[in-house]
């Protein structure tokens, strides 16, 4: 995974990349937090990756939550957002599961080269004429972080 990490996104002194593991030290996947505006205030959370059949069930969701709650404790986090394919209804479900809402599309054009698809971002075409997909944007803020969060995750925890 960590492997994948640098070539995919390179080393960035900035980005917080936390690795989830297993009680036994294995680790299962990894979350980060990265892209950080307006003076640490908000920032940008994803690249969750788990493997497969490694993990207890849940624990991203566990590990994730965690990981919010400490960006808003420790460093004062206000803001969250982050960027999903409008069509990994998944992935829309964890970040929803996690307080996130839906936010604005955004149009998408599909890119082939070889092996490798890649997604750009349209601009300067306000109906996404030209548009292959989207992503949505979905974001969290501390009005959506409730107490009764926080004790869903202390019952998590301790079960």
């Amino acid at each position: 995974m960590r492997e994948w990490l640098t070539k995919k996104y390179g080393r960035n002194k900035e980005d917080l990349i936390f690795m989830v593991e297993t009680s036994g030290h294995q680790p299962f996947g990894h979350v980060a937090l990265y892209n950080f505006q307006a003076g640490g205030a908000a920032c940008e959370f994803g690249r969750v990756l788990r493997g497969l059949h490694i993990g207890p069930h849940g624990g991203m969701t566990l590990a994730s939550s965690r990981l919010l709650l400490w960006a808003m404790t420790e460093l004062k986090v206000e803001q969250f957002f982050l960027e999903v394919l409008g069509s990994n209804q998944k992935a829309i479900s964890f970040y929803e599961g996690l307080g996130f809402r839906l936010g604005n599309a955004i149009p998408l054009r599909r890119i082939e080269v070889g092996e490798i698809i890649r997604w750009e971002k349209l601009t300067g075409t306000a109906d996404g004429n030209g548009s292959t997909g989207y992503a949505l944007r979905m974001e969290r803020g501390l009005k959506s972080y409730t107490p009764s969060m926080a004790s869903s995750l202390s019952r998590a925890e301790r079960g």
